[in-house]
């Protein structure tokens, strides 16, 4: 039987300083994200919206025609865009493929 040495986990590395303040932002992020919408009447509550006045979030059950709009819209000259579930930004692959395609199509 092997033995795990002390306080290390089997096969984990140990988060950077960095690393742990972005996850107690993004943690901090969600917890008043569903703060701010708890706080509301129930039927005001829309579960989308900016928390911190910037960043977006989006906590409604998404549905397929969401994400495709959210992960493959091509046609919006925006790369990053709002979440289609969660808080923050994702990128609009569409658009990067767009972008890139026009790039290495020959103009005529």
């Amino acid at each position: 039987m092997m033995s795990r040495s002390k306080g290390r986990s089997r096969g984990r590395k140990p988060k950077s300083p960095l690393q742990q303040l972005a996850r107690l932002i993004m943690i901090a992020m969600v917890i008043s994200a569903v703060w701010q919408e708890l706080s509301k009447p129930a039927a005001e509550r829309t579960w989308q919206g900016r928390v911190w006045r910037f960043v977006p979030y989006d906590f409604r059950l998404p549905t397929w025609a969401r994400v495709r709009e959210s992960l493959w819209a091509p046609d919006n000259p925006h790369i990053v865009i709002p979440r289609v579930f969660g808080v923050g930004w994702t990128v609009n692959v569409g658009r990067v493929y767009a972008v890139l395609k026009s790039l290495v199509q020959p103009k005529d």
